[in-house]
């Protein structure tokens, strides 16, 4: 009984590490990373900032050259409300929220790149 316990603990930590491996190579590509519940992750460097009644609209160009227009609110950053703050062109960042098919994202969290 112990042998069939050790060979089923055997045989899911080597399908654990797989797993591992192929979510680390994913993140180095720069396409859009999409999470459960259609959230994303984008990075990029911040190249326009408009200051709106609640919030702020981002442009952000990513790696890949793609302009994506991320509007940033306490009310839409929900429970990570504290990490709203000014933002300013030519900062490196990333942003994790609902990404629609024309390029725009509501931000739901921060993600400092340091």
């Amino acid at each position: 009984m112990k042998k069939i316990f050790l060979g089923i603990f055997i045989a899911l930590f080597a399908f654990s590490c797989e797993t591992v491996k192929d979510t680390a190579q994913t993140q180095n590509d720069s396409a859009p990373e999409i999470w459960e519940e259609g959230i994303s992750t984008l990075s990029g460097i911040i190249t326009n900032v408009v200051q709106e009644k609640d919030g702020q609209t981002i442009t952000l160009k990513a790696k890949d050259g793609t302009d994506y227009s991320c509007v940033i609110s306490i009310p839409n950053l929900g429970k990570n409300h504290e990490q709203y703050r000014e933002f300013r062109e030519g900062e490196n960042i990333t942003f994790r929220g609902n990404l629609s098919n024309d390029n725009r994202m509501t931000v739901r969290e921060v993600l400092e790149n340091r």
